[in-house]
């Protein structure tokens, strides 16, 4: 197929460019680019779900690991067994609500497929006004309520679709949003965590031959091929260059949900696409509707706490801004 015949019916969301108006070598580079991460190959996405997956999978069982068997030890050493004791607790206790989260997100169905004949069951009503009807999604081939949306890499449609997280590597929706949220600020604790201890460590143990020993890339270079580096420095470099960013990127996702994108009752792809929908429920009742109603439970033992609202489909609250039709595409 053709790069032209690929671009049929797709449209930038942000710029509005209709690009099955253009030939793909008439594009700028930046709609080429905006059009790579829009509507990426599904191979090319996939794939990169599953090394996101991996890569946090291994970032966090081995900062764990160095942290517990390695770090703590000699870095507390001259602190009682019991100080000791507590700090590597802690740090027990950060590893494992990241993974639990982690994995509910991961396991949790948000398709609208998965809950549809649970709706009809319940007597849900997917069309709650003639503002907000019931909307057709050609590739699942059913009625999806207003707000869900398609994800082209996980092939079904997500009821409240926020973003397609490669991390995890499934979309975060309406039924494990709580959890991703909660996981971005536990990656944030253990982002402080390990800077905290590591490079300290690292400095104290590892003996460059030149500081090009200090760039990742030769660091792996000399661990396969020299004998100066072992799998405790290697890790520790590993983690030095990860932990910045990921302790950047989930304060940023944590502040972003919970002062702006849960307030306002919206999502991220309802932000970035322009969707002019307007919540007029409450806060706290938008806190409820994705934390439960014991809220603070969710941030100490992850837990499948019963929802206590259906604004996923129920949309009394939920309208479109005023004297605006919304267009709506998949």
């Amino acid at each position: 197929m053709s790069a032209s015949n690929q671009l049929s019916g797709v449209k930038c969301r942000s710029t509005g460019v209709d690009f099955a108006d253009l030939e793909y070598k008439q594009l700028s580079l930046r709609d080429k680019l905006r059009l790579a991460y829009e509507e990426p190959h599904p191979l090319v996405a996939n794939v990169g779900s599953k090394l996101g997956s991996a890569y946090f999978l291994f970032i966090s069982t081995s900062e764990v690991y160095l942290l517990v068997f390695h770090v703590i030890p000699r870095e507390m050493d001259g602190f009682s067994d019991t100080s000791i004791y507590y700090v590597k607790f802690a740090a027990w206790f950060v590893f494992l609500q990241c993974i639990v989260n982690w994995l509910l997100v991961f396991f949790t169905q948000t398709s609208t497929k998965t809950h549809h004949e649970e709706w009809q069951t319940k007597g849900l009503p997917l069309l709650q006004n003639d503002d907000l009807p019931s909307r057709h999604c050609d590739f699942c081939k059913m009625s999806c309520p207003f707000r869900a949306h398609h994800c082209k890499l996980c092939r079904v449609c997500i009821l409240k679709r926020d973003h397609h997280c490669y991390f995890t590597g499934v979309c975060i929706g309406y039924f494990n949003q709580r959890f991703f949220i909660i996981l971005t600020f536990y990656i944030v604790w253990a982002g402080l965590f390990g800077y905290y201890f590591i490079p300290s460590y690292i400095d104290k143990r590892f003996d460059p031959i030149d500081y090009w020993d200090y760039v990742l890339p030769v660091t792996c270079y000399h661990f396969l091929f020299s004998s100066h580096i072992d799998h405790v420095i290697l890790i520790g470099m590993f983690q030095i260059f990860t932990l910045w960013w990921t302790t950047l990127a989930g304060l940023g996702f944590f502040i972003f949900h919970v002062c702006y994108l849960v307030p306002k009752g919206l999502t991220s792809h309802e932000v970035t696409a322009r969707v002019k929908i307007r919540c007029t429920a409450p806060a706290r009742a938008n806190f409820r509707d994705v934390f439960g109603a014991f809220w603070v439970i969710n941030f100490l033992f992850p837990v499948l706490a019963p929802f206590v609202s259906q604004q996923g489909f129920i949309y009394g609250l939920v309208k479109l801004a005023p004297l605006v039709r919304l267009q709506y595409t998949l």
